[in-house]
């Protein structure tokens, strides 16, 4: 890993991201510009399986005020490794591709997913977080760390059946 830092291993089944089946309705936080402050906007979200059941893809809409936008989730199941990969692919930046995935599982109702990150600054982690809430509630984040200790939040969703 980058500077030394260990990603955190999570193992998880093809069954994991079955409770996020159809259409949700999404509320976004995500730090601004700067840094500083959050912005609130919404969003939908619809997730679809996939290969029976070892991948699934979710089609996002992202009504960030002023630029909003489409974005693309892609997730396969590795059952040798009992790990996720999930990937972004992001509308405004087409060229990027689907980039590096982010890898884990599930643990109960909380699932864990890192990767290495060096698109800005100095080599560091990324992090999401999946909780199931209810049968008609999710959430997710996402947070960055320089050492893998200390997490620092930059983007929620918050997940409800549409």
């Amino acid at each position: 890993a980058a500077a030394g830092l260990k990603i955190p291993v999570h193992t998880g089944n093809a069954s994991d991201f079955d409770f996020l089946e159809g259409a949700w309705i999404v509320r976004h936080r995500r730090i601004a510009p700067g840094g500083k402050d959050w912005i609130e906007f919404p969003g939908t979200m619809r997730h679809h399986r996939l290969v029976g059941g070892v991948a699934n893809a979710e089609e996002y809409h992202i009504a960030i005020p002023g630029s909003p936008y489409d974005a693309l989730a892609v997730r396969t199941f590795d059952s040798n490794a009992r790990a996720w990969s999930i990937w972004w692919f992001d509308s405004r930046y087409p060229a990027l591709g689907l980039g590096t995935p982010v890898r884990g599982g599930f643990s109960g109702d909380t699932g864990l997913f890192f990767a290495e990150e060096t698109v800005s600054g100095p080599p560091g982690l990324l992090r999401f977080v999946w909780e199931r809430l209810s049968s008609g509630r999710a959430r997710w984040e996402q947070a960055q760390s320089a050492d893998g200790r200390n997490w620092l939040p930059n983007w929620t969703m918050d997940f409800a059946r549409a």
